[in-house]
This record gives C-alpha cells, sequence and structure tokens, in this order.
C-alpha cells in the first residue's frame, strides 16, 4: 500500500511538472497515550501503538517520532531492527520522557547488521 502511494506521488508529479520528492522519505508516528492503532495507523492524527509496528513498516531512510511515554512490547526484544531497513532513525521526545522498557523480562532495542541506525532522545531500561 504505502509503495503504491509513493508511486502514485511521483507519477503525478511527473504528469503535472512538479519535481518529485527527493528521496521520498516517511515519517512514522508512535504514541501509546491516547488513540492509536497499529493496524491502521495514519500519521500524527492516528498513531501507531508501538514502536515495533512502525519499524515493520518503514523502509530505509525513514524516520520514527516516538512520544512521551513507556513501551514495553511484547517479543522477545521491544523493539527488533532487521536489517529489511538498512537506514533508520528512531527519535523520541527526550532521555527519561520516552522510556523502552524490557521489563527485566526481554531485551530493550536488538539491532540487526549491516546496517546505519539513529537512535536518539530516549532511555533504554
Amino acid at each position: 500500500m504505502r509503495t503504491v502511494d509513493v508511486a502514485v506521488v511521483l507519477v503525478a508529479a511527473v504528469l503535472v511538472g512538479i519535481p518529485a520528492p527527493a528521496g521520498a522519505v516517511a515519517t512514522f508516528h508512535v504514541d501509546n497515550q491516547g488513540a492509536c492503532d497499529d493496524a491502521t495507523p495514519d500519521s500524527s492524527a492516528t498513531p501507531y501503538c508501538t514502536i515495533q509496528a512502525a519499524v515493520d513498516d518503514a523502509v530505509s531512510g525513514d524516520a520514527i517520532e516516538v512520544a512521551a511515554g513507556t513501551y514495553t512490547g511484547s517479543g522477545v526484544n521491544v523493539v527488533d531492527l532487521f536489517a529489511g531497513a538498512e537506514s533508520l532513525t528512531i527519535h523520541g521526545a527526550g532521555e527519561g520522557t520516552t522510556i523502552v522498557d524490557g521489563q527485566s523480562t526481554r531485551g530493550g532495542i536488538r539491532l540487526y547488521g549491516p546496517a546505519t541506525y539513529v537512535i536518539e532522545d530516549l532511555t533504554i531500561a
């Protein structure tokens, strides 16, 4: 679905003569404090509930903005960053404010490579 959306934008840009966006990078929003939906997220209006769901939908070059809150996940790790997105940014709302918490039973964020990940402004507990 995402590929079709990007393709439609690029085709429309060519047909109208507007330059296509460079890189066509997407930003995914995660916020488990209100109305969220991992199945049908819609940007910041209806964000993802979990960081993992956003990671699963992201491709190389995308960014994930994580709102303040504690994210615990349900897998072996709270977040598994697989090599499908070789370049990914995860940006929290601030240390001590955005918390990835394995609850002493699972890992916080597991990195797979080779890849380039930027993980900033969050606490991994």
